[in-house]
C-alpha cells in the first residue's frame, strides 16, 4: 500500500463488462507507446488528430486530451506529503538569465521528503507574458512535484516536494527550471 495522502477525483460511470478486453488492450497499447518512445511520447500533430477523428468518428478534442494526458503521466503520480519536519537548510542561491531571476533560499527537510521553494522575479515592463508554468528537474534520481504557488505582478513563489529527500549537505545539484510560455525556456544552474 502506498504511503501517500492524495484525494482522487473519479466519476463513477457504469462500465460495460463486454468491453473489458478492449479496455485492457488500450492499457497495453499505452504501455507499448510509452516504452517505444522511451517515456517521451509527445502529442500527435493537429493534422493527425483531425485525420484520425474523421477516420474513427471521434471528437478531435477528445483525442487530444487522451494523448495530452498520456504524455504527462508524471503529473498523475501521487504527491508525497512531507512528514516529521526535521530542519530548514539555508541555501541562498540565485541565477539570473534574460532579466528573470530564479532564487532558492531554503530547503526544508522532512523524514520522507524535502521541500524547495523557488521564487521567480521578472520585470513586467520587459515581458508581455507572465511565466505561467514552471518545472524543476533534479535528474532521474529524484521525483519533483510542484504542490502549490502564488504570484502577483512580476513575481511568483512555487513550492516543490522532492523525493527521496535531499541529503543535509545538499550535494552539488544541477537545477533545471523549465519555464513554459509560448516556447519552452530552459534555465540551468548548479548549487
Amino acid at each position: 500500500m502506498r504511503q501517500y495522502e492524495q484525494e482522487r477525483f473519479r466519476v463513477n460511470a457504469p462500465h460495460h463488462p463486454q468491453i473489458q478486453d478492449i479496455d485492457e488492450q488500450i492499457c497495453a497499447l499505452l504501455q507499448k507507446r510509452k516504452q517505444q518512445s522511451a517515456g517521451n511520447p509527445g502529442i500527435p500533430t493537429d493534422a493527425l488528430l483531425e485525420k484520425w477523428a474523421g477516420q474513427y468518428q471521434l471528437e478531435e478534442d477528445m483525442l487530444y486530451s487522451i494523448f495530452y494526458a498520456s504524455n504527462s503521466e508524471k503529473d498523475f503520480k501521487p504527491v508525497v506529503v512531507p512528514k516529521n519536519y526535521q530542519k530548514t537548510i539555508p541555501v541562498h542561491k540565485w541565477h539570473e538569465e534574460n532579466g528573470v531571476i530564479y532564487s532558492i533560499s531554503t530547503v526544508q527537510q522532512y523524514t520522507n521528503a524535502s521541500v524547495m521553494v523557488l521564487q521567480t522575479i521578472w520585470d513586467n515592463n520587459r515581458y508581455e507574458e507572465t511565466p505561467t508554468y514552471t518545472m524543476i528537474d533534479l535528474g532521474s534520481s529524484f521525483q519533483v512535484i510542484k504542490t502549490d504557488g502564488v504570484g502577483s505582478s512580476g513575481t511568483k513563489t512555487e513550492r516543490f516536494v522532492i523525493t527521496p529527500p535531499l541529503t543535509d549537505d545538499l550535494p552539488a545539484i544541477k537545477v533545471t527550471v523549465k519555464q513554459m510560455e509560448n516556447d519552452t525556456r530552459v534555465v540551468e544552474w548548479s548549487f
